[in-house]
């Protein structure tokens, strides 16, 4: 499920985008420092390109480019009254 960007502390704001980072890119990857690619995250969590998920499942919360959003199940009209 998403989770509301205010909803989480700046503290844990900031350790779930270096996890992000970190996973995304590794720590040789790229060039750039981790507080280049921590800004470029910050800006596509804005943008709305990433998400605040909490997986119920693995009970975690996590970073999440909205292409990779599971599907959710859409309603059936067949069932409105």
């Amino acid at each position: 499920m998403v989770i509301p960007r205010k909803d989480v502390s700046e503290e844990a704001l900031e350790g779930l985008l270096k996890e992000y980072c970190l996973r995304a890119w590794g720590l040789n990857d790229v060039e750039s420092p981790i507080e280049d690619r921590i800004y470029s995250a910050r800006a596509a969590l804005d943008n709305g390109d990433l998400v605040l998920w909490y997986s119920e499942y693995e009970e975690s919360a996590y970073l999440l480019a909205t292409k990779d959003l599971p599907e959710q199940p859409k309603a059936d009209a067949s069932y409105d009254v």
